[in-house]
């Protein structure tokens, strides 16, 4: 793996002015920044990148991609802890068991009766043997119980499900304003696209090449090397990882009178 010089390949496409938009951005429209670069990091993971056209856009000069009209409606929720079940999604997993075993259907074409009254969860774990399936689907009814019972039904339930499936939750680790400044103040989404462009080339960016890229002679401030493989380069490899996307998620989810505020105002909170 080589590496680049930022005078020559990353410069013929990586600007900073490019990015100076984020800072009148909304915090949620910075998590949807991230969710964006978590999306085209999957897709250079398993080679769809052609495919990508978020990717394009970066490697355009255009790296905005939240206020683009092709990606309106895009993450628009905010989460993605529950989602509505689809008939799509149900398909899907009919089409798994179609494709792995006939052992699951009478000669009709209906559902056996003993796979009728199982779990659907626990049916695609014990048939398919993938223990890494955690996928829950369960259902409530909106018009016959309060908000209320629903979520104390499910805060029952839920240890019992884990426990059943010895599935331990993710630690979510719980971010602030102070900590989504930064987030811009220390460039993390133009090193996030540096790092989806070595990936995508397969190239090796050093820290001393992120420091001077990111942090001309003549900005105000300078993070050298130590402050970028300490700190910024970690918290990039992470944001593209998921985990401070679902850190802000978290945030927004707790604090939505605040998600429609400037990143730039954050500062008189």
């Amino acid at each position: 793996m080589k590496v680049v010089s930022p005078y020559e390949e990353l410069k013929s496409w990586f600007s900073l002015e490019n990015y100076e938009q984020l800072k009148s951005l909304t915090i949620k429209e910075l998590h949807t920044e991230l969710a964006f670069r978590e999306a085209i990091f999957d897709s250079v993971n398993f080679g769809w990148e052609d495919d990508n056209q978020n990717l394009r856009s970066i490697l355009e000069g255009n790296p905005i991609l939240s206020i683009q009209d092709n990606n309106h409606g895009h993450f628009g929720k905010g989460q993605r802890h529950v989602a509505q079940v689809s008939f799509g999604d149900i398909k899907k997993l009919e089409n798994k068991l179609i494709m792995f075993s006939i052992d699951f259907f009478e000669e009709n074409g209906d559902f056996k009766k003993e796979l009728k009254k199982k779990p659907i969860t626990k049916t695609m774990r014990d048939f398919f043997l993938n223990q890494n399936s955690s996928k829950m689907y369960v259902s409530f009814d909106l018009g016959m119980s309060s908000d209320e019972e629903i979520i104390t039904a499910l805060q029952t339930m839920l240890p019992d499900l884990r426990k059943e499936y010895e599935i331990e939750p993710v630690k979510t680790e719980k971010i602030g304003l102070a900590k989504i400044r930064k987030l811009v103040d220390y460039n993390i989404i133009p090193m996030m696209d540096l790092l989806i462009w070595a990936k995508f080339k397969k190239v090796k960016i050093s820290n001393m090449v992120l420091s001077r890229v990111l942090y001309p002679d003549f900005t105000n401030e300078i993070r050298g090397e130590d402050h970028i493989k300490d700190t910024d380069r970690p918290v990039a490899e992470k944001s593209l990882n998921g985990e401070t996307t679902r850190s802000l998620e978290y945030f927004i989810s707790k604090n939505s009178h605040l998600r429609n505020i400037p990143i730039s105002e954050l500062g008189s909170f």
